[in-house]
């Protein structure tokens, strides 16, 4: 008898962890910008605005802007995460900079000064006509040894949501309860 409840306590205790993981696994939605209303082309995937130089410039920049020493002592040891979003105008300046995550709040105001200052993009062209697109780019900041004192790389840390999940989730949910709807019946 002491077996036969130990049996079922160990069941219990596993469909208790299994159906916890699969009712815990929210998706993280990094670089989910905030809904816009704005009619702003957003498709950046086949011709994207560019930074004189390209993207490699564009954070070479974005490094001598924040190894300055008024902003290199707020970069702690592991990195910081930030992703942002600004819009490249027709004639190539760039507007309405916003912040959507950051781990440190005080590099904020640094990277929309980064972007506000930062010379003209070559703007998108759709048609043959230079046309406004919103830019996102998700980075991750670190310090180094040698100057400009800070690395800034695309943060690879991007999970995306994926709807496919959740037919997995409800029957995962539904067999575990079925098992324990079947391990308290047979007692």
């Amino acid at each position: 008898m002491n077996s036969r409840k130990l049996f079922k306590s160990f069941w219990i205790t596993l469909l208790f962890l299994c159906s916890n993981s699969v009712f815990s696994q929210e998706i993280i939605r990094y670089n989910e910008p905030e809904p816009d209303t704005t009619e702003i082309e957003t498709d950046t995937n086949s011709f994207p605005p560019k930074f004189r130089g390209g993207e490699n410039d564009f954070f070479a920049y974005l490094e001598t802007y924040l190894g300055q020493r008024e902003w290199i002592n707020k970069i702690s040891m592991g990195g910081e995460r930030i992703s942002f979003e600004f819009i490249v105008e027709e004639d190539g300046q760039t507007s309405n900079i916003k912040v959507h995550n950051s781990s440190n709040l005080e590099l904020n105001i640094p990277i929309k000064n980064a972007i506000m200052g930062m010379e003209k993009w070559e703007p998108r062209k759709k048609r043959g006509k230079k046309v406004a697109t919103r830019v996102y780019y998700s980075l991750m900041i670190r310090t180094v040894d040698t100057y400009p004192y800070v690395e800034i790389t695309k943060d690879d840390y991007n999970i995306k949501p994926d709807p496919s999940t959740k037919a997995l989730k409800a029957f995962m949910a539904i067999g575990a309860t079925l098992i324990l709807i079947t391990l308290l019946i047979v007692q």
